[in-house]
């Protein structure tokens, strides 16, 4: 709506509403006026700031996201690192636990086998022996047979 036609409608209004003609030269119109010019540069002014604040309020919000972004980087730098150091000490532990059970396993081996070694060493003993004494008894089998040949 113009100016033009909101002043012909405030007219008409004053005109129904308290039975006053007023002229487009009233001062009460002057003021009219002059209180919408002063709306319409308040409006200016408002735009003007509410632009200025938008673009500050984007702006911290840039800021935010960008801080919000770092933060969200370190928390997860550092919990990749917490994570790795926990896999590190656990297949440290594992490996540790692993070494001592191939310890015990081997041992276990080791002392099988001296048991084993000290069987064969008895048994190579006694093959030892038995065939010293099947020596010592061809030897007097055959002294015997001697004797009773040559006599």
């Amino acid at each position: 709506m113009s100016d033009d036609e909101r002043l012909e409608e405030i007219i008409r209004l004053i005109a129904s509403k308290h039975g006053i003609v007023v002229g487009r030269d009233d001062p009460l119109l002057v003021l009219q006026t002059m209180n919408l010019l002063l709306l319409k540069d308040n409006q200016a002014a408002m735009v003007s700031a509410l632009g200025q604040f938008r673009e500050e309020i984007e702006a911290v919000a840039h800021t935010w996201g960008e801080d919000a972004k770092g933060k969200a980087e370190r928390i997860m730098n550092a919990a990749l690192t917490a994570s790795q150091d926990a896999m590190r000490k656990q297949m440290e532990a594992c490996a540790a636990s692993a070494v001592t059970d191939i310890r015990k396993v081997v041992d276990a081996g080791v002392a099988r086998l001296a048991s084993v070694e000290r069987g064969a060493r008895g048994l190579a003993a006694w093959i030892l022996g038995t065939a010293l004494a099947a020596s010592v008894t061809t030897a007097g089998a055959a002294v015997i047979v001697w004797t009773y040949f040559t006599r």
